[in-house]
């Protein structure tokens, strides 16, 4: 792991007892799929990458989950934030910044990079197309689209979990590659079973530090009428 990429808890390889418990429940389960969403809280960055002065940044957030029948769900976003200072809070207002909304199936799993903004650089919905076609991606859309189509297997699972790791890495090489300078970077995964989809704050108090940003996010199911 690269020095300024931190690691969330879920991003630890579920166990095979764990797996196979998802794929059990989730062969029997008639509930409808909760919606979710997750919001950005608040984000401080520490140092923008300059020497002096202010800089131009980017939050590039990419989700990936195993939605439908149509196989691997994307959600990626990038938001622009001009003239941002070593210390600055981002300007995301007082109710958040909306990073996802939906319904996920099996796995949620999100990854979030600050990174100067560099004009020209393409945003990552554009980035992710050029991805889709990688081999991570095909091999991913497979994986949930016989998730979505057939009995659940563990094994299966497994594999679109880390799949979903090794696509959202790439997307993260190829965002290095075009910002070229990368403030800090953060991923995390969640189970429906295991982990409730992660719904709470994270973390509880305070704020996560990934490099030389600060930050912190909340998962919220939403009532159903």
């Amino acid at each position: 792991m690269a020095e300024w990429m931190i690691d969330g808890p879920g991003i630890a390889r579920p166990s095979d007892a764990v797996l196979l418990d998802e794929a059990r429940h989730g062969a029997v389960r008639r509930t409808p799929r909760p919606r979710l969403a997750i919001r950005l809280l608040e984000m401080v960055v520490h140092e923008n990458g300059r020497w002096f002065g202010e800089s131009h940044v980017r939050l590039d957030v990419l989700v990936v989950h195993g939605g439908s029948a149509s196989g691997t769900e994307y959600a990626p976003q990038t938001f622009a934030f001009p003239r941002v200072a070593d210390g600055d809070r981002l300007p995301i207002g007082q109710g958040g910044l909306l990073l996802f909304h939906g319904r996920p199936k099996w796995f949620l799993s999100m990854f979030v990079a600050l990174s100067r903004d560099v004009p020209g650089a393409p945003g990552l919905p554009a980035l992710l197309n050029d991805i889709a076609a990688s081999d991570p991606a095909v091999e991913l859309q497979a994986q949930t689209l016989s998730l979505a189509t057939g009995l659940p297997d563990p094994d299966i699972l497994g594999l679109a979990v880390q799949g979903t790791w090794a696509v959202g890495g790439a997307a993260l090489a190829r965002l290095t590659t075009e910002t070229r300078s990368t403030i800090g970077v953060y991923r995390d995964s969640w189970l429906r079973g295991r982990d409730r989809w992660g719904v709470g704050r994270h973390p509880h108090e305070g704020l996560l530090r990934a490099k030389d940003v600060s930050f912190a996010f909340e998962i919220i199911e939403e009532n159903e009428e």
